[in-house]
């Protein structure tokens, strides 16, 4: 490069100087750090260091560090000390490659997967009357109670303790046995080598078979006609259980939405707010979750209205106690 200088009408001065451009360091963006983690923290011990060799081919006259932020590695602040042996979580490293005079600088992911963690998974049963113990299961709808909020996760059901035969859990599958046990595995959407392993129970329950001709309930009034009457419910449970053939739960409910949601059962002795009253009676399998609900219609019948009758007096001419009525 040439430089001119004058003045005072003097002649011109050149002069040359030498500019020299340095290049940084080539280095190639690493592949992510990718961890299982198996005690649920989220941290895991890694070596950012063995990831050098993916960064540069030759370490040659560099010095290489790691950093937490992008602004520390371009002002060479707060290098991790240890990097082979560092306590991460999912986060983005920043790597420092320091040639004679230039850096560069270049990103390293580094992704922490969880272990799943699993709940107590419920049994899916499904009720029926044909008697077949067959039914038709939609999988998909255990996903949200297996997964339990976990994100980053996907659930995979299988028909064997191998896993080898899978279940599509988005299309109705038909159960083999009943009971059946289905082997669910739930894997990271990321690495899928890091999953864990479960089961629950698929069962195909009968409807409750009970008396189905019962009877309204129907008493007479007392005397006052007031149209209150405590009414023993454990006549009707009796009468309900005829024919059946397990124990059955029996309830008595004041609205089939109570009765439905098996809340707010009534007392077996019960005094009737109106007359005439309709009770909703569930009754439900004794281990199963397959109910009914019926109603029964509760009825108070008025006593008739009669007034007391005048003596009838007729009078005894002959004196023997004896006259004709």
């Amino acid at each position: 490069m040439f430089s001119a200088e004058s003045g005072n009408g003097a002649a011109d001065i050149w002069s040359q100087n030498s500019i020299e451009v340095i290049p940084a360091p080539t280095v190639t963006a690493p592949s992510d750090i990718i961890v299982c983690d198996s005690d649920q923290d989220g941290f895991s011990i890694i070596d950012l260091e063995s990831k050098i060799p993916e960064i540069v081919s030759n370490t040659s006259g560099l010095t290489i560090s790691f950093f937490m932020s992008q602004a520390d590695a371009e002002t060479n602040n707060n290098p991790i000390p240890n990097p082979s042996n560092y306590n991460s979580n999912t986060q983005n490293i920043f790597v420092r490659v320091q040639g004679s005079q230039c850096p560069a600088i270049t990103n390293l992911g580094v992704i922490i997967n969880t272990q799943p963690l699993f709940p107590n998974i419920s049994n899916f049963e499904i009720c029926e009357d044909d008697g077949d113990n067959t039914a038709e299961f939609l999988l998909f709808e255990k996903d949200i109670e297996i997964l339990n909020g976990q994100a980053g996760k996907e659930v995979l059901y299988f028909e064997d303790p191998a896993y080898t035969i899978p279940i599509d859990k988005n299309n109705i599958y038909q159960n083999t046995s009943s009971p059946q046990t289905i082997y669910v595995r739930v894997q990271n959407t990321i690495d899928t080598s890091c999953y864990g392993d479960s089961s629950f129970t698929i069962e195909v329950s009968q409807n409750p078979v009970y008396n189905v001709s019962f009877n309204d309930y129907l008493i007479c009034d007392d005397l006052s006609n007031d149209g209150k009457n405590e009414f023993n419910l454990s006549d009707k449970v009796s009468e309900i259980s005829q024919g059946a053939t397990n124990n059955l739960n029996i309830t008595f409910h004041i609205s089939n939405q109570d009765a439905n949601n098996n809340v707010n059962p009534l007392p077996l002795q019960y005094t009737n707010a109106t007359n005439p009253q309709t009770l909703y009676v569930r009754i439900q399998g004794g281990s199963s979750i397959c109910y009914v609900v019926e109603e029964l219609g509760i009825n108070i019948i008025s006593a008739p209205d009669v007034s007391e009758a005048q003596p009838f007096i007729q009078c005894d001419e002959d004196y023997d106690g004896l006259t004709s009525f």
